[in-house]
């Protein structure tokens, strides 16, 4: 039965595929990656267990960006490269065992590295200016279309909603939440680039599912993008439009007002329990010391690609909840992983990378906003072995990176522009017959 499903479920795969490249646009891909973001594989699994497999997940995520290439082009940036390159000389170190401090197999580390692959792989799509409405307009509705989808998979009675009182769409409740974040960074990104008073709307959405989740590291985000999002109001140039910009303002304060009003709450959900004392940190209090000490005797070199994912399950610590099955801090994961040879490029580069949307886009305070959201969110969780915020983030940063069209490129469009019209123009004029 289960070999049946494999080859079944192989043959329906490559024939999407094949579908998706004789479809004469890129925007089906962009959709079939979108609907794969949407839903997790855990929430699959309950019914199909092969469905459940992340490595599967990973490859059907991976299979969409590669169209992507074939259709738009790859583009590498260099601080692209500098952390292609990082995760490259880790991988070789993890697989060569040139330290003794390495613990992992070629297999764990494998896996690792293309788990960490995808979001470099949507860092390189080759988007074109002229895209990016398009691809904000994908990754905006990514929240929703989780939860549309979670409300279908209940109905067929594949997956339950939990009862911990988090919103869960198709997802469990935290990754929602990554997601929930990534899109709220690609509507703030259509406020201040495009200037469309839609976009507005798309932000109180996201913002409303990240707050639903009542995952903490997504409402600091969230409280970032609104406040970097108000800064730019009473900063917006004359060329942006005002209608946008008030829109922009009322959303602020009544964030401010939101965020004032449910304080209380949020505090309470801060306070201490029987073995964190005064504040309740989820366990990352009795966590984070043991993921640090991994590495100690290897800070440079770390102890593989992958150890920090099976490390508390292989060694069974003290005090660490057995449901750390990675450390919840991506500075910490990715130290142990590679050492300070991998998180500080890794790093590096990310923070180059939105130097660069800064410069190319010219609104920093859209780079500043959403580096200070990402940088933040991955002090308490997994943000970049997540394919929910890396992909997310990775394909909104390379569609913010794409360069103005040049003057060749230009009369290029404006003539296509001028056909389609006078395509229009001439079907219009057709007699119709009764």
């Amino acid at each position: 039965m289960n070999i049946v499903m494999y080859i079944g479920g192989g043959a329906i795969g490559l024939l999407l595929l094949a579908a998706l490249w004789a479809a004469k646009s890129w925007k089906p891909t962009l959709w079939a990656l979108a609907v794969l973001l949407s839903v997790s594989p855990l929430a699959l699994a309950t019914k199909v267990p092969a469905l459940g497999s992340d490595t599967l997940f990973k490859a059907a995520i991976m299979a969409m960006i590669v169209l992507l290439w074939m259709r738009l082009g790859m583009r590498v940036r260099w601080p692209v490269g500098l952390m292609l390159g990082a995760l490259l000389f880790a991988l070789i170190v993890s697989v060569t065992h040139v330290v003794p401090s390495i613990s992992v197999s070629t297999g764990l580390a494998f896996k690792a590295f293309s788990g960490y692959f995808i979001t470099i792989a949507a860092l390189m799509v080759r988007w074109r200016r002229e895209h990016l409405a398009d691809v904000l307009q994908v990754l905006v509705a990514l929240p929703l279309l989780s939860n549309i989808i979670g409300l279908v998979l209940q109905a067929a009675g594949m997956w339950q909603i939990r009862g911990d009182g988090r919103l869960g769409g198709a997802l469990i409740g935290p990754t929602l939440a990554l997601l929930s974040v990534s899109a709220a960074f690609a509507a703030l990104a259509g406020i201040m680039v495009l200037g469309r008073r839609k976009w507005t709307v798309w932000l109180l959405v996201d913002c409303a599912f990240a707050f639903l989740t009542l995952t903490r590291g997504a409402l600091l985000a969230s409280g970032i993008l609104v406040l970097a999002m108000g800064i730019w109001t009473f900063r917006a140039r004359r060329t942006s439009s005002s209608k946008t910009v008030n829109a922009a303002r009322l959303v602020f304060f009544g964030a401010v007002a939101v965020a004032l009003i449910a304080l209380p709450s949020i505090l309470a959900r801060d306070q201490g329990n029987s073995y964190e004392g005064s504040f309740n940190t989820s366990g990352r209090d009795q966590a984070w010391p043991f993921y640090i000490s991994l590495s100690a005797n290897s800070p440079l070199l770390g102890r593989g690609l992958g150890f920090a994912n099976i490390a508390n399950a292989l060694l069974h610590p003290v005090g660490v909840q057995s449901a750390f099955e990675s450390p919840h801090n991506e500075y910490i994961h990715l130290y142990v992983d590679g050492g300070f040879v991998l998180a500080v490029p890794f790093f590096f580069g990310l923070i180059a990378l939105f130097a660069l949307v800064g410069r190319i886009t010219r609104r920093r305070m859209l780079a500043l906003g959403i580096l200070g959201a990402t940088l933040l969110y991955c002090y308490v969780d997994n943000n970049f072995s997540t394919p929910q915020f890396d992909v997310v983030l990775g394909l909104l940063l390379a569609a913010l990176m794409a360069p103005a069209p040049t003057s060749d490129e230009a009369v290029e469009l404006e003539g296509r522009a001028i056909e389609v019209v006078a395509e229009r123009e001439q079907s219009d004029r057709r007699p119709v017959r009764v």
